[in-house]
């Protein structure tokens, strides 16, 4: 999530589990879906929030193929039913012990899922573009100047050029081109004037959102994308999936490229704000990168 749009079983039919209260205001209670009952209540409320079985089902088939491979990664340890964070926020720890256990110890030859193809799996079906982007504009294939390569690596695969070793698709996702000019369209990068304020910046994101006809249908899921700037441009560093129902907040997101899944709850969208921008500080930190508070928007309006 910290280098912007670089990095950026089967389930059934289930009955509502009974859900963890938070016992203290402020306190973030998270699982990493390594647990039937944790799995069980996600898809309780992902698909009582209007997602469809079918969508909830691939992606926590996801979920669990990414937890099969990675519990034995030694920087961090999968959390199964909801349990407390004990700050702000989860630091899953550095990059190369996950990059590790994914391609070395488990073989694998393909990128894992990233945040934004999670969300767009769960939501796709209730975002609607009507002017799509052209194929020449998608900006994915070139990892000197396109600016969601990785995803695009991840979805079709990519090439052996110079040091940089070949990948074969992701096996798990079957998108057509269709799905793939929405996606694009969707996570295409905005272009502003250098140095806008937050403020500006939404105007412009707006803006360039209603020239692509991007529109969302509104209820208990939520698209959440959390805006990083780079000179003339901007791009959905991050995304997420808003649950706002009867229980109350949940947050669902895959965290980063080879980090885990998580399912967190919350009581005020000042708290998803809070952790959303805390964990982009602790990668920031990790890496040596400074820079303005980001952006939070859900679905095309700021979250506060």
């Amino acid at each position: 999530m910290s280098a912007l749009l670089l990095l950026g079983t089967a389930c059934q039919a289930v009955e509502p589990a009974s859900e963890t209260v938070p016992e203290e205001a402020g306190t973030i209670w998270y699982s990493n879906l390594d647990s039937e009952a944790a799995r069980q209540e996600v898809a309780a409320r992902l698909i009582g929030a209007g997602i469809t079985q079918e969508r909830v089902n691939t992606v926590l088939d996801w979920a669990a193929d990414y937890n099969s491979c990675m519990r034995g990664c030694k920087g961090f340890t999968l959390v199964g039913d909801f349990t407390p964070a004990s700050d702000q926020a989860v630091d899953y720890g550095e990059y190369y012990p996950m990059s590790n256990q994914w391609y070395k110890v488990n073989g694998r030859d393909y990128q894992d899922i990233l945040c934004r193809i999670a969300a767009f799996e769960l939501l796709g079906d209730k975002i609607t573009m009507q002017n799509l982007l052209p194929r020449e504009e998608w900006a994915c294939e070139d990892n000197d100047s396109g600016w969601l390569y990785s995803d695009w690596n991840i979805l079709r695969g990519r090439q052996e050029t110079g040091d940089m070793p070949a990948y074969v698709p992701n096996p798990q996702i079957s998108w057509d081109d269709a799905e793939l000019a929405r996606y694009f369209t969707l996570f295409g990068p905005v272009s502003i004037p250098e140095g806008c304020s937050s403020n500006e910046l939404a105007g412009y994101i707006r803006a360039e959102w209603e020239r692509r006809g991007i529109s969302f249908t509104e209820g208990d899921a939520s698209l959440i994308t959390l805006w990083l700037c780079s000179g003339s441009h901007t791009a959905a560093g991050h995304a997420a999936v808003l649950i706002e129902d009867k229980d109350g907040l949940l947050l669902f997101e895959k965290t980063n490229p080879e980090s885990p899944y998580s399912a967190a709850k919350f009581g005020s969208l000042l708290e998803v704000e809070a952790y959303l921008t805390e964990m982009l500080r602790l990668d920031d930190a990790r890496y040596g990168i400074e820079r303005e508070r980001p952006l939070v928007l859900k679905n095309g309006e700021p979250i506060l």
